[in-house]
């Protein structure tokens, strides 16, 4: 791939989330789709630059937000060439109190770099499985559902704790010393409980920490927070990569979720997996047997697939299976989840989390169409980004309400079958 596709790729990529507010909604809606087409287009390995440059520059307010942005990467990469790794380093005093930490502790199979600053430590290629430790900072006027990042329009070239949601530090551990840890973290925390989150495609271990810290920190989670890390690539145009990858990981996921159910000395497991990451944790569900667990182990508790990127007649297959494993799986699914539209094109057939014609409605498993409060442009993401679904979940981790006791959902009938959605 040239220097020039890549770089409009990033640039289609990053003007994604300010289209809105660049030209409405309405027109935001058909270029974020054409955008998406083209991205798709890329991705199968065609020529996309032009195209690109031409749609973004077909109203004038991306053409001039795509002209901001290319004139600050070229300065963010000169004034990044005199930044040292400190940015890895403890904050200066004065700013502690401008953040807080949460702790996220971690199993991964992504190889390691040999690169120290955190968010290099692992990268996107296949390792043995590895525990750890991670601060995450979360500034204290963070708004919920956001993940802080400098930002280039804002002139903004290096991660700041007291305005970012920052990888602060890592602390690989071995595996005793990883139960050790998190055991006592259970044992101090309010309910003992845990909450593990697995991510999806294109994600890389450091962006996977922060989201976790973030859903913990908005959900004010009072246990554990749990990351499992695949090793996604971290790259748009590695779909099938990670794919491969996600298949090649579910062993090391199934061991790390019975390691933190036997071991830790939780009460509760919960487990919500985005995108890509259901693919491993329904197959994982699938051979789990509770009973094989042992006296003393944890209870597997809510299950949510969020926005799942898995066909949904092989979803529908596997939980017929698993579908016993805990006494609530919940299901969020929008109809204008571009990403997962992108995924149809490229798969042949409907996915999961696709509210659709051909929404998942499976016994034992509670559907919510999320399409009404789903408002990004992209539509994947609102697991964790998204006030009302944040709500929800916790009222949902909070006391297992079912969905007719939680406010903000209503009923609805589909083919004879009841699925929810979230009300107006």
């Amino acid at each position: 791939m040239t220097d020039r596709e890549r770089q409009w790729i990033e640039v289609a990529t990053a003007v994604q989330p300010h289209l809105v507010e660049l030209v409405g909604s309405k027109d935001a809606r058909t270029m974020g789709a054409a955008i998406a087409a083209l991205l798709e287009a890329a991705r199968a390995g065609s020529l996309v630059a032009g195209r690109l440059k031409a749609l973004l520059q077909s109203a004038p307010a991306t053409a001039e937000w795509v002209s901001t942005f290319l004139a600050e990467k070229r300065e963010g990469r000169r004034a990044e060439r005199a930044i040292t790794r400190r940015s890895a380093a403890a904050p200066p005093e004065d700013q502690r109190n401008e953040y807080a930490v949460v702790q996220v502790f971690f199993g991964t199979d992504r190889s390691k770099t040999g690169d120290a600053a955190p968010g290099r430590y692992y990268g996107g290629k296949r390792g043995a499985l590895s525990y750890g430790v991670a601060d995450v900072s979360i500034p204290r006027d963070h708004r919920m559902g956001a993940l802080e990042a400098p930002a280039l329009w804002r002139l903004e070239f290096r991660n700041n704790p007291a305005k970012h949601v920052v990888l602060l530090h890592l602390d690989p551990l071995e595996k005793d010393a990883f139960v050790t840890r998190v055991g006592a973290g259970v044992a101090g925390s309010p309910t003992r409980d845990a909450l593990m989150f697995v991510h999806g495609y294109n994600v890389s271990f450091e962006d996977a920490a922060r989201r976790t810290a973030q859903i913990s920190y908005d959900l004010g989670f009072s246990g554990i927070p749990l990351l499992y890390s695949w090793p996604s690539e971290g790259a748009t145009l590695r779909y099938s990569v990670d794919e491969n990858n996600v298949r090649w990981t579910v062993p090391h996921f199934t061991e790390f979720l019975k390691l933190v159910l036997t071991q830790i000395g939780s009460r509760v497991v919960h487990v919500i997996a985005h995108s890509m990451g259901n693919r491993c944790l329904t197959e994982a569900l699938r051979t789990f047997d509770p009973a094989s667990l042992g006296e003393g182990s944890a209870a597997l508790g809510q299950v949510i697939f969020a926005a799942p990127d898995i066909d949904s007649e092989t979803f529908v297959d596997l939980a017929r299976e698993f579908r016993r494993q805990t006494s609530r799986f919940t299901l969020y699914a929008s109809s204008t989840d571009l990403a997962l539209l992108a995924s149809k094109a490229v798969n042949g057939y409907p996915r999961a989390g696709d509210a659709g014609p051909g929404l998942v409605i499976a016994d034992g498993i509670d559907t919510v169409d999320a399409t009404l409060v789903d408002t990004n442009l992209v539509g994947h993401s609102y697991i964790g980004q998204n006030d009302s679904i944040l709500a929800d979940v916790f009222d949902l981790l909070k006391d297992g309400r079912a969905p007719g006791e939680r406010f903000r959902l209503a009923a609805r009938q589909r083919s004879g079958k009841q699925y929810w959605y979230f009300k107006q």
